[in-house]
């Protein structure tokens, strides 16, 4: 008597499967080893070496030392941080290749608020971090912050300090740059030594009108004492903001020039340390 031989369907069912599997390991692997072998033929290739360095017009950054090297064996984004150590009024650096042997370097500069005096003169970003000036002394359009020289000791360019004093001196610049009421009351200079009196001094825009009465207040005032009339020209205001509620401070200078407008070159100082503002005029007794 013949015996039937039974057959696993699933058997052979199952064997298709895992041919399909490892026909595409066996592809992939493949695809792998051609890719890393492209990829090895690029990082070697001469063709590719580093020829030329394109740098952002006006700014001295060198980067010929990555020259001669291959230009997909560089780690653009490394380069980036390690050159920023060295050039830290630079916001951003960005390398990008451009092929086949040239790198462009993007720089975006940091835009200094302010110069700080220290044992020299320092540019300041919003975020409290020092830099290099351009210049040994700061430019006119640069509000300039003293008083720190005992509270920032040893300075760095490219390091943030998070001192008091300085950060409320920015604060009251930005937000004096914020207002449309004092964006014509440039501020010159802000003494930042103790937070309880910081005060700042402001020039006062003047029209031909407003020039004539102060000039002829002067030689009135100079004269009736015997002293040479002072030269016209810039006037300065001082404010004494303390270091609390800079922006409420803000806000009631604004309603003080705005309703003192006409008269503001007679005024010596405004203080608004207190609940109620002080306005001090010139002419005024001690």
């Amino acid at each position: 008597m013949r015996k039937n031989r039974s057959r696993s369907p699933s058997g052979s069912k199952a064997s298709g499967p895992v041919r399909i599997m490892v026909l595409a390991a066996v592809i992939l692997l493949a695809i792998s080893l051609f890719v890393g072998y492209i990829w090895k033929a690029l990082r070697t290739w001469d063709y590719f070496q580093v020829r030329n360095i394109v740098v952002k017009q006006g700014f001295g950054l060198n980067l010929d030392y990555l020259k001669g090297k291959n230009i997909f064996s560089i780690n653009l984004a490394a380069q980036a941080a390690y050159v920023s150590q060295f050039y830290p009024d630079a916001k951003l650096i960005k390398l990008t290749r451009v092929l086949p042997d040239r790198i462009y370097v993007d720089v975006a500069k940091r835009t200094p608020v302010a110069a700080v005096k220290l044992y020299k003169y320092f540019a300041v970003d919003q975020d409290g971090l020092l830099f290099n000036l351009e210049t040994p002394a700061p430019p006119d359009a640069l509000p300039v912050i003293t008083g720190l020289e005992t509270k920032i000791f040893g300075p760095k360019p490219g390091k943030i300090y998070n001192t008091k004093e300085l950060l409320l001196a920015l604060q009251i610049i930005a937000q004096a740059n914020k207002s449309m009421v004092l964006k014509s009351y440039f501020i010159k200079k802000v003494d930042a030594a103790s937070p309880a009196n910081l005060s700042v001094m402001m020039t006062i825009p003047q029209d031909a009108s407003a020039v004539q009465a102060a000039s002829k207040a002067q030689r009135v005032l100079k004269v009736g004492a015997g002293l040479k009339p002072a030269p016209t020209g810039v006037q300065y205001l001082e404010v004494k903001f303390g270091g609390a509620n800079i922006q409420a401070k803000i806000k009631l200078l604004e309603n003080i020039i705005t309703q003192e407008k006409e008269e503001l070159y007679k005024i010596k100082y405004i203080d608004l340390r207190f609940a109620s503002p002080v306005i001090k005029f010139n002419d005024a007794k001690k």
